[in-house]
């Protein structure tokens, strides 16, 4: 049985991440966290804090939402109920959802680059392949149900991409 998650929205997040001083927007934020816990979740937290803070005196209390937004993140990556899903804004409209999971994918990349993240399962070097595709889609698209079911597809393959690559970064931290 897993954890209860205490769910934190997209605003919620976007509200913590913009109070404190960084150039990260709160999905390509949530990105490098997600990349980073790929490979490994030990002392994570102050990695993805130190890569995307700019490095100011803050308060410590300032920080404590990242924890939740950490924290959260992995409960989510390890649940059984495969609850993991990229916090990007789905409350806007398709452009902006659109935007956020392109810096969502591009700041995943970011992290697990800074993780040093190494495959050679074809599956999953497809898996990374598709989310570098995901980064660079293009964010102008008509608002017609037809692009939203087909952004709803490109999102949930994102996620189970994520979870793939995810296990396997598990697999190998167990192994070694």
């Amino acid at each position: 049985m897993t954890q209860a998650i205490n769910k934190i929205s997209f605003d919620e997040a976007h509200d913590h991440i913009k109070a404190l001083d960084t150039d990260e927007t709160t999905a390509s934020a949530h990105g490098i966290l997600c990349g980073l816990l790929c490979v490994n979740s030990s002392n994570i937290i102050h990695t993805w804090i130190d890569e995307i803070i700019n490095h100011n005196e803050q308060n410590l209390d300032a920080y404590k939402p990242l924890e939740a937004i950490f924290n959260q993140t992995v409960l989510e990556l390890n649940s059984e109920e495969f609850s993991f899903a990229p916090l990007i804004n789905q409350a806007g409209d398709l452009t902006a959802q659109i935007e956020t999971l392109r810096q969502w994918c591009s700041g995943y990349l970011l992290g697990l680059g800074l993780a040093k993240f190494n495959s050679k399962d074809k599956e999953t070097l497809e898996a990374m392949s598709d989310i570098a595709l995901m980064a660079k889609m293009p964010t102008k698209v008509e608002d017609i149900e037809e692009n939203h079911q087909d952004f709803n597809q490109i999102f949930e393959h994102c996620r189970i991409s994520v979870l793939l690559i995810y296990q396997e970064g598990a697999s190998a931290t167990k192994q070694g």
